[in-house]
């Protein structure tokens, strides 16, 4: 009886334990990012334009993967794309707790390179302006998609006006560099995929959360084992 009863303790904590474990793997898919905004480039170029538009556009394949925002240096000059509405608003919410991420890749150098350009990002609004960039500076040479995550943070943001709470409150203008080398001729190309804005839930909540349901398992089973 005694080997019985020890026996169906152990299967008791075995399926708490799988229990918990379960818990840890739905806490860890419920904290993938929630997306506030995204581009796939996939169709179209989502809403995404530049002060040059001669010089984008859409490549429904060879993108990371499926289409891309294709990038070609004609004017030697204004290699920004801005971003749709979808991306603008209030990024309070994700500042310390979310991300901007996106693909970036040098297709082709173009004529007489002699430099490469980090990797950049610019936010602003009326409460002020934020950048972004890459380093250190790569050497001269074609890329593979190179996935880029920059936190919403003032370790990785720099103000350039205002502050970084005032900014974030209404943030009007997102922009990314998407000249990747300096030449003396232009014609380079540079390709743009998978742009993401995100905010990831708290760690602490799922903690607590996986915790509570863990405990309530243990006291039922250790009530039926009293019982």
């Amino acid at each position: 009886m005694r080997n019985q009863a020890a026996a169906c303790f152990q299967s008791s904590w075995r399926n708490l334990y799988l229990a918990a474990a379960m818990l840890v793997v739905s806490a860890s898919s419920a904290r993938s990012n929630n997306i506030v905004a995204s581009s796939t480039f996939d169709s179209s170029l989502d809403g995404w334009y530049s002060d040059a538009p001669q010089q984008i556009q859409l490549q429904g394949s060879g993108g990371n993967s499926g289409g891309y925002l294709q990038f070609h240096d004609t004017t030697f000059n204004n290699p920004w794309v801005f971003a749709p509405q979808e991306f603008l608003g209030d990024w309070r919410p994700l500042e310390n707790n979310g991300a901007l991420e996106y693909d970036f890749k040098v297709i082709d150098l173009g004529n007489g390179a002699y430099d490469m350009v980090p990797t950049q990002f610019t936010i602003s609004g009326p409460g002020g302006s934020a950048s972004w960039q890459s380093s250190p500076t790569p050497p001269i040479a074609t890329t593979d998609w190179v996935h880029w995550t920059i936190p919403i943070d003032s370790a990785h943001l720099h103000v350039t006006s205002g502050s970084l709470d005032s900014l974030l409150a209404n943030v009007t203008e997102l922009k990314i560099w998407v000249e990747g080398v300096s030449n003396n001729n232009g014609f380079d190309t540079d390709g743009l995929d998978n742009v993401v804005l995100s905010s990831v839930p708290e760690p602490s909540t799922f903690t607590l959360l996986a915790l509570g349901a863990v405990a309530l398992l243990g006291s039922k089973q250790l009530r039926r084992r009293s019982s």
